[in-house]
């Protein structure tokens, strides 16, 4: 008979409550979303963000189900984090569901340097990369391509912040190339730079 009634209570807990929300973290962004239940609007969402697992210190709480955790005030770059989130309609409430994790702040906005905008590379040479900025970047992402879409990439190459970047233009064709780089902070993304382009030609004034 106890068992019947746990099973029992199991099953009304289900029916007066709304299923508790979801985590979707999408490639490459740095928003966290939980899954639409179907049943209550954006703003009847909250989800709070905090720096302990008790939830005593909550820096962040927003009405919706989208946050936006490439600013979270007060949680330093490298330190743990705790996000919980629940859906109230009005008529029926969830529980909370809780995750953790270790936060890490966006990259900033990557200058580049060099080779300067518009030079010409006689083909052959070696080709030096060089940037400023990208602030909390562990690692850069270079992409090469014919076109400024950058829809058809030459190449795409992953390096260290510090690493010398080379590219031999003797791989490449007698045509212009656009490039661009990002900085990336384990999984979070920084936005791209702007692109700047070069010109592979057959001797000349290149470098």
């Amino acid at each position: 008979m106890r068992e019947k009634e746990i099973m029992f209570n199991s099953l009304f807990e289900r029916s007066t409550r709304l299923p508790n929300p979801e985590y979707i973290r999408p490639a490459e962004n740095n928003d966290l979303n939980v899954t639409d239940i179907g049943v209550a609007a954006d703003n009847e969402y909250t989800i709070d963000v905090a720096t302990d697992p008790d939830f005593s210190n909550i820096v962040a709480t927003v009405n919706s189900k989208t946050l936006d955790l490439k600013t979270v005030p007060g949680v330093a770059n490298g330190s743990p984090i705790y996000i919980r989130s629940k859906v109230d309609n009005g008529i029926k409430a969830s529980g909370y569901s809780t995750i953790n994790g270790t936060y890490y702040t966006q990259p900033g906005i990557i200058t580049l340097s060099t080779p300067g905008n518009f030079a010409q590379i006689n083909q052959g040479n070696l080709i030096a990369i060089s940037f400023t900025g990208g602030s909390d970047a562990v690692t850069v992402e270079l992409q090469l391509s014919e076109s400024d879409t950058f829809n058809t990439l030459t190449s795409s190459q992953v390096y260290g912040i510090n690493d010398s970047i080379i590219i031999n233009s003797s791989t490449l064709g007698l045509t212009r190339y656009y490039w661009r780089i990002k900085g990336i902070n384990e999984l979070v993304y920084g936005p791209w730079s702007d692109f700047y382009c070069f010109d592979v030609i057959l001797g000349g004034e290149g470098w």
